[in-house]
């Protein structure tokens, strides 16, 4: 188990790598692309399972959109304070 902690920890190390030298578009496309896959998936749900997979999908974006907002708006609250 030890290996694949090792192995989660390079790849995670390279994707921060890779992270960094990306530019506004770079994100722009992988946003898209996500957003794409998330919609075939929604699509691709029965009608029986539809209302659980909103379910989840509403909390899993209300926990990762809630903390990147807040450390977004701090952070322009701080260049702010810093331009004037």
């Amino acid at each position: 188990m030890k290996n694949v902690w090792e192995a989660v920890k390079k790849y995670l190390d390279n994707a921060k790598e890779y992270i960094q030298s990306m530019d506004v578009s770079d994100m722009t496309l992988i946003k898209l692309c996500l957003l794409a896959l998330g919609i075939l998936i929604g699509a691709a749900v029965s009608e029986k399972h539809k209302k659980a997979v909103v379910i989840a999908a509403v909390l899993i974006f209300s926990i990762t959109y809630i903390p990147v907002m807040v450390k977004f708006l701090s952070g322009m609250a701080e260049k702010k304070e810093l331009d004037a």
